[in-house]
């Protein structure tokens, strides 16, 4: 991923904000990855190995990355339901011999358009050679040339051979940079300027290298990767939303057509096409002896009746949806919308199509 970098401060775009900790988003840090297979699980991320060699080492993922190419990105991004992804964590390590290239490990994000067009990307590097974990956003204004529209850093800090656990967290008004032991940094956009997450260039959120200059190798290890997910909601046919009862624990109907808690769900992919829909309450959404009857927000864990198989109607990159049980019966919104929901449908119709919302912070 080639970046041609012209780099300019816009005064005026951001505010800054210094606390000490933020982390008012929806939903919980959950682990994507822990590298403990062995091996890169393709099904998880998409691989970019264009100017490092990426495997798997003692349960880390390891990039060496390659003398020679120069302004060159190389990166794990999850796959797994991305455009739900508003935070991603990990353990980085900085491998020996790092502090003598330009090389730099990064936790890397696009974070929205602002009021322009202009999309921002947003990364935190650890940067041996200068002691430091810098962090901001640039935009490409169009022409191919990227502008700098803030920058901060975490500086006097020995990295080469030490691990930290960072994180990038991302809403529409705000940007939250943290690094644990070290500071957590919160940039607030301007009025002007905040951002539509729900306009992502790929939705893309990776772990992985920058080369600059090119010259000389280095390592670098990513582990335990987390992912903070915004939550969704799901709207009917007739355009009631499903809601859990009392934000969970009791039945699950369609009756409203407004979002509110009882109708927003942390919504997980937990491996191949299958996915859960957690409640505020904790609860999970379960299609009562695994499909053919209720549906109900009253499961505290996650088993066959909690998992369900999302079909893709009209193709992934639509937003009209399917869910199928662990029985072969689809979740249903009764007459549309407007009344009980249940699991007993045995084909696909109106009834059964349901358009995301996501909730994002």
């Amino acid at each position: 991923m080639k970046k041609s970098l012209l780099c300019l401060v816009l005064s005026g775009l951001f505010m800054i904000l210094p606390v000490m900790v933020i982390d008012a988003y929806a939903g919980d840090w959950i682990l994507y990855d822990d590298f403990e297979s062995g091996a890169i699980d393709t099904s998880k991320w998409n691989v970019d190995d264009s100017s490092a060699n990426i495997s798997v080492e003692g349960g880390r993922a390891r990039f060496d990355v390659l003398s020679g190419p120069t302004n060159d990105s190389s990166s794990l991004a999850p796959n797994r339901s991305r455009s739900t992804i508003i935070g991603i964590k990990a353990d980085v390590t900085v491998g020996a011999g790092c502090e003598d290239t330009d090389i730099r490990g990064r936790i890397g994000a696009y974070v929205g358009r602002n009021g322009s067009g202009f999309e921002y990307w947003h990364s935190q590097n650890y940067r041996p050679s200068e002691t430091r974990i810098s962090y901001g956003a640039s935009y490409d204004d169009g022409t191919g040339l990227w502008w700098d529209v803030y920058y901060g850093a975490f500086s006097s800090l020995d990295l080469s051979g030490n691990t930290y656990t960072g994180y990038v967290l991302f809403g529409t008004e705000n940007v939250t940079n943290h690094v644990e032991s070290v500071g957590t940094d919160v940039y607030t956009y301007a009025p002007s300027n905040t951002v539509s997450l729900a306009d992502r260039q790929d939705s893309f959120n990776s772990i992985g290298t920058r080369t600059y200059s090119g010259t000389g190798s280095c390592t670098y290890y990513f582990d335990n990767v987390y992912v903070k997910r915004a939550d969704i909601a799901l709207k009917t046919q007739n355009g009631q939303y499903v809601a859990a009862n009392n934000g969970g624990g009791s039945e699950v109907v369609a009756w409203w057509d407004t979002i509110g808690g009882w109708e927003t769900f942390e919504y997980n992919n937990i491996g191949g096409m299958n996915r859960t829909f957690r409640t505020p309450t904790g609860h999970y959404l379960s299609a009562i002896n695994g499909g053919g009857g209720e549906v109900r927000a009253d499961a505290t864990t996650v088993g066959a009746w909690e998992t369900f198989e999302i079909v893709y109607l009209t193709g992934e990159v639509t937003n009209e949806y399917a869910f199928k049980t662990s029985t072969g019966h689809y979740l249903s919104a009764i007459d549309g919308g407007g009344g009980a929901v249940r699991a007993d449908a045995t084909a696909v119709g109106a009834w059964e199509n349901f358009s995301f919302h996501t909730q994002y912070p």
